[in-house]
């Protein structure tokens, strides 16, 4: 951010001004003085000069480039028709997740890995991995995953975050609506 900092930050479109003013009015009860240093202010300023249409929760989006038939150039999928469920585990050995497509036509499953979506990752996922990315990973690759399978997501989530599988996880973690009815079985 601290490049971010050495630009002038004077001239915001109108837009920008109006986000921006949208934003403190709707916050204006639950911010104080500390909340609102120039360091936080510039860094308000560099989201909302950064996107156009307000203010995104969800800045990273490391599976935008993947090809929307690539399960079909792995010949996992013949068809977008063949329904591909995104499954998860734990491994009982290094308590990382695992992540699997299992094709319900086929039978065929096909581990799904950091490396197998950005040539030259790692391996593993680690201990958890956060339901928004969970659900990028279903949508990007066109598979569904179940109600359980969501909720366990959820659940290693909070308990590998927050030391509790109940805690609540907060919505910045957390897929649409949209998004999660879109990827449901």
């Amino acid at each position: 951010m601290n490049d971010s900092q050495n630009q002038s930050y004077s001239l915001l479109s109108q837009e920008e001004i109006d986000v921006l003013v949208s934003f403190l009015l709707e916050k204006k009860n639950t911010i104080n003085s500390d909340v609102l240093s120039q360091q936080s202010i510039d860094k308000l300023i560099y989201l909302i000069s950064h996107d156009r249409h307000g203010i995104l929760m969800d800045l990273f989006e490391p599976l935008s480039e993947l090809d929307s038939d690539f399960l079909g150039t792995l010949h996992f999928r013949s068809t977008a028709k063949e329904v591909c469920e995104l499954q998860y585990a734990l491994d009982s050995d290094t308590g990382f997740i695992k992540l699997t497509a299992l094709n319900k036509t086929t039978g065929k499953t096909l581990s799904i890995t950091p490396k197998l979506i950005e040539d030259g990752d790692v391996e593993d996922w680690g201990a958890t991995i956060s339901p928004s990315l969970f659900n990028r990973i279903a949508r990007s690759l066109q598979l569904k995953y179940s109600v359980e399978t969501h909720d366990a997501v959820c659940e290693r989530f909070a308990s590998v975050l927050y030391g509790d599988a109940s805690h609540p996880i907060p919505a910045v973690h957390m897929p649409t609506n949209e998004h999660l009815i879109e990827t449901l079985l």
